[in-house]
């Protein structure tokens, strides 16, 4: 039989008496011991025991005796305490031994737990969470509490208590199990309690502009987990994200003591403003374009053109010309709250050259040689290259007076010399890479 580590008596002969306290329900073994001696065989023959209601039993057995013993007729092993009446067994076969045994269990006993119930044996907790304490306690007319921070509590019954500390700490709790009609008359049982204050933080909320990125901040914790509608998102410390629309981030943070912090980071965004215009670029062909934006945006914020030269407007259509020429970025830009939001393209602005002569194999007339090819110059510049020259793409087209199509190459290299046509005035299209169309005459004087 099972028996506890405080037995009176913890083996046996095989012929002895067996003592057992139970709680209630028979849920768990308080107490329990063997008591008989180690040679000499005992029994009880009925009628003879007596328990009150302190858990005291009384006894009268047949011990020690000579039946069930051959080599030791007078068997004396028996326990019997200093005082007793005989010592002894000084008959040949059984004899009456009668004996007091106190089993009455008063035992303090503190279970503690979570408020949920589902951590026995919780000794660490965090601010600002309770802790339930247990009274497993056995016997016991009243229970005396003492939770360690300056307060007590006296009950009568064995009902859970939940307790809330206010400050972070270590707390002795004892409880004391009183019943004065035991031997003991008190018991004791005490438990340590670690309360500790979480360290993790969360950073606080912010505004970012539509487009941006943005890095949240946790700390404190050696553990982190972010979500956005129970999604997780990330498990880093100070993750970056990019969120296109106002977001709530939660964030759960675990320190090194098990504390959580749970909190939210709010992300507002800024919404873009919907920026529409119109380009288009002016020009006459001998000079340089100009650029006209007209503004399409119909939202009602602070908007304006840049033009890319360190030059803008507010008006909502304008007609630019450039001082020089190059590649211009042009932008509409628009203000909301503290956030800028562009739209732009990139566009060259040169001065295009057409030319209205062309003098194939005539040395009266050119005796450089410059003019007999139809070339057109790209920049204004002396040195100007032409579009060829410059990787520009073109396509010419050209009529005679009557509309008839006398010369097209959609990928034009300056080398159209009128071949087989006479001199005369004729008329061009050139669609030039990036440029408006040009439309105009040339005239071939041979």
């Amino acid at each position: 039989m099972p028996v506890t580590g405080d037995a009176f008596q913890s083996t046996s002969s095989g012929s002895d008496f067996y003592f057992m306290v139970l709680t209630d329900g028979a849920d768990e073994l308080l107490y329990a011991t063997y008591m008989g001696g180690s040679l000499s065989r005992t029994h009880v023959d009925g009628g003879t025991s007596r328990f009150d209601k302190g858990g005291i039993v009384y006894h009268a057995v047949c011990s020690g005796c000579a039946a069930y013993n051959a080599t030791n007729k007078s068997s004396s092993d028996f326990p019997t305490t200093s005082n007793a009446w005989s010592n002894k067994n000084n008959s040949f076969n059984c004899n009456n031994a009668a004996f007091k045994f106190d089993l009455s269990s008063l035992r303090a006993r503190i279970v503690t737990n979570s408020v949920e119930l589902d951590q026995p044996g919780l000794n660490k907790i965090c601010l600002p969470d309770m802790i339930v304490f247990q009274n497993r306690s056995t016997g016991g007319q009243f229970y005396e509490w003492d939770f360690g921070d300056g307060t007590a509590l006296t009950k009568v019954d064995t009902t859970a208590i939940i307790h809330q500390y206010q400050k972070e700490g270590s707390y002795s709790v004892r409880l004391r199990a009183v019943d004065q009609g035991t031997c003991v008359g008190e018991d004791f049982d005490f438990a340590t309690i670690i309360v500790n204050k979480a360290t993790g933080f969360a950073g606080e909320d912010q505004t970012i502009c539509h487009g941006e990125s943005t890095q949240l901040i946790a700390d404190g914790g050696v553990q982190y987990s972010w979500s956005i509608k129970d999604s997780l998102a990330s498990q880093l410390s100070s993750p970056t994200f990019s969120p296109m629309d106002t977001t709530t981030y939660a964030v759960a943070i675990t320190d090194i003591n098990g504390c959580v912090v749970k909190d939210t980071i709010g992300v507002s965004v800024v919404p873009r403003i919907d920026l529409q215009f119109d380009i288009e670029k002016v020009t006459d062909c001998t000079t340089r374009p100009a650029l006209k934006l007209v503004n399409r945006t119909e939202e009602e914020e602070e908007l304006f053109f840049d033009f890319g030269d360190g030059n803008s407007s507010t008006q909502r259509e304008v007609v630019y010309n450039y001082e020089s020429d190059g590649q211009y970025y042009v932008k509409l830009v628009g203000k909301r709250a503290f956030c800028v939001f562009e739209e732009s393209v990139e566009l060259p602005f040169f001065t295009i050259r057409v030319p209205n002569v062309i003098t194939p194999g005539n040395s009266d007339v050119n005796s450089s040689g410059k003019n007999d090819t139809f070339k057109v110059l790209y920049g204004d510049a002396p040195n100007s290259p032409t579009t060829t020259e410059a990787g520009v793409k073109v396509s010419l087209s050209v009529y005679n007076r009557w509309g008839k199509l006398a010369y097209e190459n959609n990928h034009y290299d300056d080398s159209w010399a009128g071949e087989g046509l006479e001199a005369g005035t004729y008329y061009y299209e050139i669609e030039i890479e990036n440029e408006p169309l040009c439309k105009g005459w040339v005239q071939i004087i041979r």
